[in-house]
């Protein structure tokens, strides 16, 4: 998947049903930026006349080609046989001696010492919070505005028939944001409840053999 690939429409597609679920996991190669329409969004934008089924027979168009592509490039590849790996997860408790050496010393000298120093560290916390949410606003309003001054939503068949007031009102009701690598975006199994467009960076697409939407989602 690419800049303006699309994935998750099950969440818009099947709407209706309470037990979406989904078809593909999705990881992010590298750092990605993407947009996201929760199924609640669309629904609203739905019911206020925003989007209409034209909108949901485009999306089933566009993943059907997909999905026969997919399928093309399945058939070419040699048949491969996958081996389940088991993790084993150690538990590593404490003993008495080793919580007692990591027990805070009674001085009180000491103690207002460890106070002063968590302050700080709690201070610089808050500050890079700070900093960080406001960066993401930034990058949020910027990512919509290159959106909006390129309309390079009309390259995505879902929404190409869609005016310029439609698309905006649909990118503000869009939630921004970044995955860095190997962040799982989809999980296969689980609750379909967005659609994404991806806006940058790249991800893969992988199905568990034997699972419902062997064409990934």
């Amino acid at each position: 998947l690419h800049a303006l690939d699309f994935f998750g429409e099950n969440a818009l597609l099947d709407y209706k049903n309470d037990n979406r679920q989904r078809n593909a996991t999705v990881t992010s190669e590298n750092t990605v930026q993407l947009l996201s329409l929760s199924t609640k969004s669309f629904i609203d934008l739905f019911d206020a006349g925003t989007v209409d089924k034209k909108v949901i027979e485009r999306m089933q168009q566009a993943t059907i080609k997909r999905n026969a592509i997919n399928e093309t490039k399945i058939n070419e590849k040699e048949e491969e046989i996958s081996v389940p790996t088991t993790t084993t997860t150690t538990t590593t408790t404490m003993s008495r001696l080793e919580i007692e050496t990591h027990a805070t010393s009674d001085d009180p000298t000491e103690l207002l010492k460890g106070h002063e120093i968590n302050d700080k560290q709690l201070k610089r916390q808050i500050s890079t919070q700070r900093r960080s949410s406001v960066n993401r606003t930034q990058k949020r309003v910027l990512a919509r505005q290159r959106l909006k001054q390129t309309n390079a939503f009309a390259k995505i068949p879902m929404f190409e028939a869609l005016g310029a007031e439609e698309i905006e009102l649909l990118i503000n009701a869009m939630e921004y944001k970044i995955y860095q690598e190997g962040a799982a975006l989809c999980v296969q199994g689980a609750e379909a409840d967005r659609l994404f467009i991806l806006l940058s960076g790249q991800c893969k697409v992988t199905v568990q053999d034997g699972a419902n939407g062997a064409n990934g989602e």
